[in-house]
């Protein structure tokens, strides 16, 4: 066969056009993402200084040492379902969406129910009754939090960071008014958590409206669970080491000092 009767080579696949339309896809995304990253830390500057006049440093301390001692369990919340699925990918997502959406809302129960019952102990502890109510909130909104955690999940291993953004700006806003507005109120460091609760329902409704995935309605296929488990235990680990070294101070210095003390500490 001479080279004149050799088939000719198949054309290269048209990524010249593909490549600048996903660049263009990622960069309108990530400049949502630099929008809300901006946007939700001026609105939480700006409420700071507002609550710092509505607040006294007692319910700033109350608030802190209620973060800290949630934190020893929201560490295990979703049960690293979002990293696990964004690790996956979209090809893997139709197929495990459901059983680790499933997983999460178990750990989410089992982690809030855990949580309630411990609150009145850390009140007794820190000698203060408003956390246990604090907790108790903060418990609840555990499981309300598992779809969005999911579906915004699926939001970003499509790369569609803009959507991303939006609700974060939406939940910015929602948080701060919230507080705010429950601080003029008169609810003290409660005005710290209620809004978790509307922040759990606005980010799921949110997040369903972008990707329209019922994933509740898959197959829970528990026996998957501890498959997925034992690939996200030390990534749980891990948050809890770091939040121990960024919150474990205040579970110690509330032992000590008041917490109005606690309140200037943070």
């Amino acid at each position: 066969m001479t080279s004149a009767d050799a088939p000719s080579p198949l054309p290269d696949p048209p990524i010249t056009a593909v490549a600048p339309a996903l660049g263009r896809s990622v960069g309108h995304g990530m400049s949502w993402m630099v929008v809300a990253t901006a946007a939700t830390k001026g609105l939480a500057f700006v409420a700071q200084v507002v609550l710092g006049w509505l607040l006294s440093a007692g319910d700033f301390g109350v608030y802190a040492l209620a973060i800290a001692a949630s934190g020893i369990a929201l560490v295990f919340r979703d049960g690293g379902a979002k990293e696990l699925l964004i690790q996956r990918g979209s090809k893997d997502y139709p197929m495990i969406a459901g059983p680790l959406f499933w997983m999460a809302v178990a750990i989410n129960i089992a982690t809030a129910a855990l949580l309630a019952a411990a609150a009145p102990l850390v009140a007794h502890i820190y000698g203060d009754s408003r956390l246990t109510s604090m907790l108790v909130v903060i418990a609840i909104s555990l499981p309300l939090g598992t779809p969005a955690a999911i579906l915004q999940s699926k939001l970003r291993m499509e790369m569609r960071f803009g959507e991303v953004g939006k609700i974060a700006i939406g939940s910015a806003v929602v948080r701060n008014a919230l507080t705010i507005a429950l601080a003029a109120a008169g609810l003290g460091p409660m005005s710290f958590v209620l809004p978790l609760l509307a922040i759990a329902v606005y980010e799921g409704a949110a997040s369903w409206v972008y990707t329209h995935d019922h994933v509740w309605a898959r197959y829970a296929r528990p026996a998957l669970w501890p498959g997925f488990l034992s690939r996200t235990l030390w990534l749980m680990l891990g948050m809890l080491a770091n939040l121990m070294v960024d919150w474990g101070s205040y579970l110690a210095v509330g032992l000590f000092v008041s917490l109005a003390e606690v309140g200037i500490y943070s």
